[in-house]
């Protein structure tokens, strides 16, 4: 079976305003390692702040998709990203 795994060369930065917060936004990219997969961070979470990019993950699928992990963290609106 073919590996179709690829990650970015470079760190890359966005920043802007929230789409449904209004709020100042910034993002960053990261390379990643072989077989980590896509992982949001929560920078504004002391801890548990990794989200893991994965269907399982969704909890609100209504006017954005919402992901949660185990300890109750969430990022929304992943699907513009992704």
């Amino acid at each position: 079976m073919r590996n179709f795994q690829r990650t970015i060369k470079n760190e890359g930065k966005i920043k802007g305003i929230g789409l449904h917060t209004g709020k100042n936004a910034k993002v960053k990219f990261l390379p990643a390692v072989i077989n980590h997969g896509i992982k949001f961070c929560r920078v504004d979470v002391d801890k548990d702040n990794l989200i893991d990019a994965n269907y399982l993950n969704v909890v609100e699928p209504v006017l954005c998709t919402k992901i949660r992990n185990n300890h109750g963290t969430t990022v929304s609106t992943v699907e513009h990203l992704m």
